[in-house]
């Protein structure tokens, strides 16, 4: 298998700034090196912001060969930082997952 290449989003519903925390994450978010390309949009309309970052990385795949997506809301804190993307990364090459999602509860 050739570089990965994460392309790593963090959607936002339009606030000023994230949680500090989230934000700490995101930049954070390996500690192996990869290399990722950061993709941030805002709007109060999430499922279009969802879906515009989303289809932002799927055209990354030709121009800029993403081989990887993920992506980490701006009030979610994970329990790994630094390296909660190596961990999930970790876990799908373990598993042959096409796709893994982590279960965010509700505050």
């Amino acid at each position: 298998m050739g570089e990965t290449i994460i392309a790593l989003a963090q959607p936002s519903s339009g606030r000023s700034c994230p949680n500090k925390h989230a934000a700490k994450a995101f930049y954070r978010a390996s500690t192996k090196g990869l290399t990722r390309i950061e993709l941030e949009q805002g709007t109060s309309m999430l499922p279009r912001c969802f879906n515009a970052i989303f289809a932002q990385a799927l055209n990354l795949r030709e121009t800029n060969g993403v081989t990887h997506f993920a992506m980490l809301h701006d009030d979610v804190v994970p329990d790994a930082i630094p390296g909660w993307l190596d961990v999930l990364l970790e876990e799908q090459e373990r598993c042959g997952a096409d796709l893994l999602s982590a279960v965010i509860p509700i505050k």
